[in-house]
């Protein structure tokens, strides 16, 4: 898995509008090691889903998004809305334990969906 589990998302903590998008471009290209937006990210958000479409939890949250988003059956496209603007910084850790230790940690994921149905 090609995924930068290990970085450190910034972008949420930053107050000042231009900055934080700013901000978000680079640690959303951080998470998928590359420089520029390319696709090897698809690529890699293939791979993310592949390993996550079994899992209970993530079946959840992916129907979270749908609910919220008017998605069709298509639930790779909901993982891709995990990883925008509004969601990555909470996102992020949540795979990022699950890649590097095989661990869901419910409460980010409970938190994350109530963020996701009040959006």
């Amino acid at each position: 898995m090609n995924y930068n589990h290990n970085h450190v998302i910034t972008y949420n903590n930053i107050s000042d509008d231009e900055l934080k998008d700013h901000a978000y471009r680079f640690d959303f290209l951080k998470c998928f090691n590359c420089e520029s937006y390319d696709n090897s990210i698809d690529t890699k958000i293939n791979e993310l889903y592949r390993m996550t479409k079994d899992n209970a939890v993530f079946i959840h949250l992916y129907s979270s998004i749908r609910g919220q988003y008017n998605i069709v059956n298509h639930d790779e496209m909901c993982l891709v809305y995990l990883f925008s603007y509004n969601y990555l910084y909470l996102f992020h850790e949540i795979i990022s334990q699950f890649i590097d230790k095989n661990i869901i940690d419910h409460t980010k994921i409970e938190n994350l969906i109530d963020i996701i149905n009040n959006s």
